[in-house]
C-alpha cells in the first residue's frame, strides 16, 4: 500500500532510480511484464502530481505525455520539460503521467500500406503490449488513487505512435487525443470514434501523406477530429503546434468529468461542435474562416474548428 515515506526525495547520489522513488518532484514507477518466453521486459512510468497535491487530495484527471523516450531518466524527463501543455494540466490540477515505449511498429510503413499477413503480424504485437500497459495501468491507477479512465493523451513522434495504437485498442480509458508527427499510422478502428481527435503533422515530415490518409478514413468512420499541417514543418515541434495543442484541451476541459466531484461525469457531448463547428479550416491552404465561409474552402480540404479559440490558434483565421 502506498505510504506517505514514498513522497521523501531519493538521494542525489541514486544515478538509477528505484520504483517509488521520487526525484525532483516526479515519481518513477516500474512494472514487470511479460511478453512470452524470452521476452520479459519492464515498462517504466513516470508520474507526477499537481502543485499543492498533498497526500489524499482527489484528483481532477489525468493527462499523459509519449515521446520517443524510454530510459528511466528520459521517461521522466518528460514530465519536466516545462512545455506548454505540462504547464496546462498544472494550472488545470490534472497528474501527469509518462511511460517508456511499447514497440511493436514501424515508422517507414503505415500498416493501410502493408499485406495483410504483415499488417496482422505488427497488429497480433502490438495488440499483446496494449494488454500489459492495461494491467500496468491498472496497478499504477490503483497504487496512487488516480482516475482510472477520461485520460487525456499527447504523444509526438515514436510517442504518437504509441499514443494512437494504444488508443485505437483500449479507448474506454481515454476521451482525447493528440498526435504529432507520427510519420506512419495505424489503421481507424470503430472504437476510435468515442474519442476526440487532433492529428497534426507537418508539410514536410516523412508521413505527410499517412495523415492524410489516417484522417480521412478517421472522418469516414465518423471520428471527431481536427487536422494540421505546420507550414514548412518537418519533424518537429513548433509554437504554432503547441498553442493549437492547448487550445484544443481548453476546448474540451469544460465537457470533462472531473474527478474531485462525487460523482463524476461529462457535462455535455464535446463533439457536438465538431459536428456543427462554428469555424472551419483549409488545411491545405493554411487558412481558418467562420462556417457561412465554408464554401471558399474544398470540401476535402475541411477541417473543422469548434470555436472561435481553436480557430485563432489554428489559423491564420479571415473573419472580413
Amino acid at each position: 500500500m502506498f505510504s506517505a515515506s514514498a513522497w521523501a526525495q531519493t538521494p542525489p547520489s541514486q544515478k538509477s532510480p528505484q520504483s517509488g522513488d521520487v526525484v525532483n518532484g516526479v515519481i518513477f514507477y516500474k512494472q514487470f511484464v511479460n511478453y512470452g518466453p524470452g521476452k520479459d521486459s519492464w515498462i517504466n512510468f513516470a508520474l507526477k502530481m499537481p502543485p499543492d497535491w498533498k497526500q489524499g487530495d482527489a484528483i481532477r484527471g489525468v493527462m499523459c505525455i509519449c515521446t520517443w523516450k524510454n530510459t528511466p531518466d528520459g521517461v521522466m524527463g518528460n514530465l519536466r520539460s516545462g512545455s506548454p501543455l505540462i504547464q496546462w494540466a498544472a494550472k488545470n490540477k490534472f497528474v501527469l503521467i509518462s511511460w517508456s515505449q511499447l514497440g511493436f511498429f514501424t515508422t517507414s510503413l503505415s500498416n493501410d500500406e502493408m499485406g495483410q499477413k504483415q499488417d496482422e503480424d505488427w497488429s497480433r504485437r502490438f495488440d499483446i503490449a496494449a494488454r500489459k500497459w492495461e494491467y500496468s495501468i491498472q496497478q499504477l491507477t490503483l497504487k496512487y488513487k488516480l482516475p482510472t479512465k477520461d485520460f487525456l493523451i499527447d504523444g509526438i513522434s515514436n510517442g504518437a505512435q504509441t499514443a494512437h495504437r494504444l488508443v485505437l485498442r483500449k479507448p474506454e480509458y481515454f476521451a482525447a487525443i493528440h498526435i504529432h508527427v507520427n510519420s506512419s499510422y495505424d489503421i481507424p478502428t470503430p472504437a476510435g470514434k468515442s474519442l476526440e481527435w487532433l492529428v497534426t503533422t507537418g508539410e514536410r515530415e516523412y508521413g505527410y501523406a499517412a495523415s492524410q490518409r489516417f484522417y480521412y478514413n478517421a472522418l469516414e468512420l465518423g471520428y471527431p477530429v481536427i487536422y494540421k499541417a505546420g507550414e514548412n514543418l518537418g519533424h518537429a515541434g513548433s509554437p504554432e503546434i503547441d498553442r493549437l495543442t492547448v487550445a484544443f484541451f481548453d476546448y474540451l476541459l469544460p465537457y470533462l468529468p472531473d474527478y474531485r466531484d462525487k460523482a463524476p461525469q461529462f457535462k455535455g457531448d464535446p463533439s457536438r461542435l465538431m459536428r456543427h463547428p462554428g469555424y472551419v479550416g483549409d488545411w491545405l491552404n493554411q487558412q481558418a474562416f467562420p462556417f457561412e465561409k465554408a464554401h471558399l474552402v474544398e470540401g476535402r480540404y475541411q477541417t473543422a474548428l469548434p470555436t472561435r479559440e481553436v480557430a485563432v490558434a489554428w489559423g491564420p483565421l479571415f473573419e472580413k
